[in-house]
Order: structure tokens, then sequence, then C-alpha cells
């Protein structure tokens, strides 16, 4: 997106950037369909990232749906038999979480959320969110420099041992499903990265899961099922 579009969107929503922000990168670091991600520079020397809405994705968003809509509705119509797969309601819960995205104070206070999760577990780390920064519509959060979670010659190159990277990545989501039963819910490989300190920080939280206390149940009963070729165990798990 040309900066000239991003910069109008942070004046619309922040209309004292001038005054927060000492210099703002106009080459982005990061693009996806919803948002822009910018490198900045506070006025007290705190390198930051800049999370910018694109100006009008509400609105095209809100066509994309009406069309799905339509589309879901007459499959339904015209062939019945897909009924069973329920496209309508798939483009509900599409729609739904789509919405929730747009609002970038719901992504903060997730990440806000998971950092309390893991203030106590060593190598697992969460941006910083500058809340009196941010908006609905523009987010200013820690800037973390690293490598992907998925390229291990980086991440040998930085001294680190990719599989006990890998391994604690692994530990980090048996935490998050079976503990907290709340999990980051986008995890592709852009979304995690490995410091030079080897650290793994979490990115992006438009996209949370949660799993009550119930439910996380049925699911240890499933996997310890699983482990111990459990057959009963594992219908059992599954009924419930």
């Amino acid at each position: 997106l040309p900066f000239s579009e991003v910069r109008e969107g942070i004046e619309q929503n922040c209309p004292n950037a001038d005054e927060w922000f000492w210099k703002i990168d106009e080459e982005p670091v990061a693009s996806a369909s919803i948002a822009q991600v910018h490198s900045a520079i506070l006025k007290d020397g705190t390198k930051v990232a800049l999370k910018v809405q694109r100006p009008g994705i509400s609105e095209l968003i809100e066509t994309d749906i009406g069309i799905l809509q339509s589309m879901a509705e007459r499959i339904e119509t015209v062939f019945p038999e897909t009924r069973v797969y329920n496209p309508v309601g798939m483009v509900e819960d599409f729609a739904h979480q789509i919405r929730k995205e747009l609002d970038f104070t719901r992504d903060g206070r997730n990440a806000d959320r998971m950092a309390r999760n893991f203030h106590d577990v060593s190598g697992i780390r969460f941006p910083k969110i500058y809340w009196e920064y941010s908006t609905p519509h523009v987010m200013v959060m820690d800037y973390i420099e690293g490598v992907r979670i998925d390229d291990p010659e980086a991440i040998t190159g930085l001294g680190l041992d990719p599989h006990e990277i890998g391994v604690r990545g692994f530990h980090a989501y048996l935490k998050m499903i079976f503990e907290d039963g709340f999990f980051h819910g986008d995890p592709h490989p852009g979304n995690l990265l490995v410091t030079k300190e080897g650290d793994i920080v979490f990115l992006d939280f438009g996209i949370v899961g949660i799993l009550g206390p119930e439910k996380r149940q049925h699911f240890i009963i499933l996997h310890f099922a699983l482990v111990n070729d459990d057959i009963e165990l594992m219908l059992r798990s599954l009924e419930g």
C-alpha cells in the first residue's frame, strides 16, 4: 500500500501522531490483507511497530461477506445435499471472526492476556502494546527483531538449537491449549519469531481460540487414549 494512503489512515485515527512519533519508516516491514506494519520511533527514542489498518478494508470485507452469503444460500438451494456441510453457517462463522479482527483493541487485549499467562515462563515472549498510542484501527507495539521459526539455518546462525526452539514452541502451545484454554489461533511461521537471545516471540493476536475447562478435559482424555491405544476411552471422549 502506498505510504501516502498509510499516512492518511494514521492521521485519521491518530490526530496527535506528529507529537507521538519522531519518525515513521515509509517502507513496510510486513503487509497482509487487513493491515500493513511499519517501523517507527517514538519521541523518547523507543523503536516500535506501527500496525495500520488498510483504508476502506471494512467496507470491502462487508461487500465480500454479502457475496459469500449469497453464494452459500444458492449452493444450499441448488444442491440440497451440501446442507450437511452447512455452507451458510461456515460463512456466518467466517464473517463473525473477520469482523472481530478489524478491531485492533481486541488484538491488543489478547496479546496482554497471553503475556500475563506466560509471565513466569522463560523463553516465550509477547510484544508490549503501547495503549496510549493505539486505537481500534492503529496499534503500536514493541518492534521485534528476529528470524522466522521455520528457518533452521538462520536459527543455527544465531548460535541456537532449532530442535530446542521447536520443542519449546510446542510446549508453549500445550500450555495455551491445555492449561490456559486460551491459545494463539494463527500460528503461521511469519507470526513466530526467534530473537538473537533465543526467545520465541508470538505476533498477531487477531485470531485466538478459547477452550472451557470441560472441553479441555475431553481433549486431555482423547490424547491419553491415543497414547495408550485405548479405543473405548477414545470413543467416550469423542462422545463427550
